[in-house]
């Protein structure tokens, strides 16, 4: 899909026909997308196949006609069943008359410069818009931690509650979110640091430097938070297999106590069961022998279920 925006009195309008000062914005496009692209820009057909590579890395590239800056976003996506998190390549092409963003699938990153929500895109500034991009990357990356940290709290409560096996699941994918994340960070914090070194050009002003500097600044926030995150969601991973295992053991000692007075009546009855003289059998010649009989082992068993406790075994 291929969207055309360009600012006109302070406002972004959608356009239909590609020109200068524009910003074209496209996601998973199709092949004739791309020949109309390469057409109007001249762009190199390796520069734009590297750009719809879903496992290209983070990079700056200069060349003669534009420059590419590839950069990692966070993306939702649904993952074994249940809401995840990952990164995916965003390009950012800034050629002499317009600015190209390409990415192949659809993210939030966009909408609030679409919507014009608490920021105003100057398309003709290509350098201010690169920068207000890589601001609101930030953001979205912290907005997402929130989010994890908020799912890791919600399993958090539960464990005075029922613990099930399914929330060490969710907490080891929480931790997996939070992998790719870091990795997506660090690179990103590598480009930006370039684009700062770069950023000697007549193009750049002052207030474009600033911004610059508040994303680098909101990277190193995310970076740090998710660094925070895992180590959190990694405790918390091991209290919750300490639990289940605390609760595994105590199950398996009460059964095994159980087990140990159930055993008494049976051993007891053994003994009376066995093909020997009568005579030879305690109490076999007194009447109601089998309530003396059954009540002392009634009596053993409340001696051991006493006992058992007095351990802490029951």
């Amino acid at each position: 899909m291929l969207n055309i925006y360009k600012t006109k009195n302070g406002k972004l309008h959608k356009t239909d026909k590609l020109g200068k000062d524009m910003w074209v914005n496209i996601t998973n496009p199709t092949p004739e997308e791309i020949d109309t692209i390469i057409k109007h820009s001249n762009i190199n057909i390796n520069h734009l196949n590297a750009a719809l590579d879903i496992e290209e890395y983070s990079r700056v590239e200069i060349t003669p006609n534009y420059t590419i800056i590839l950069i990692d976003v966070p993306l939702k996506e649904i993952r074994n069943e249940t809401n995840a998190f990952t990164t995916i390549p965003l390009t950012i092409l800034l050629i002499n008359n317009c600015i190209v963003t390409i990415c192949l699938q659809e993210t939030e990153l966009i909408k609030p410069f679409i919507d014009d929500i608490n920021v105003h895109v100057d398309t003709a500034n290509r350098i201010k818009f690169t920068y207000q991009l890589f601001l609101r990357i930030a953001s979205l990356y912290q907005t997402y931690l929130r989010v994890i940290d908020s799912k890791r709290m919600e399993i958090e409560a539960n464990f005075k509650g029922k613990t099930k096996k399914s929330d060490l699941i969710e907490l080891h994918e929480l931790e997996s979110n939070l992998v790719y994340f870091a990795t997506s960070l660090s690179a990103n914090s590598i480009v930006l640091e370039k684009l700062l070194m770069l950023n000697n050009s007549k193009e750049h002003s002052q207030n474009d430097i600033d911004i610059l500097n508040n994303a680098i600044i909101e990277h190193r926030q995310a970076a740090e938070m998710t660094n925070i995150y895992r180590s959190i969601i990694s405790g918390t991973r091991e209290l919750l297999a300490s639990i289940i295992d605390t609760n595994l053991n105590t199950v398996m000692k009460l059964m095994t106590s159980i087990t140990v007075v159930m055993s008494i009546p049976a051993i007891i009855s053994g003994f009376y069961g066995m093909n020997v003289n009568p005579d030879s059998i305690p109490l076999a010649d007194v009447s109601g022998a089998f309530l003396l009989v059954s009540g002392i082992t009634v009596a053993i068993c409340i001696s051991a279920i006493l006992i058992l406790m007095k351990k802490d075994m029951l």
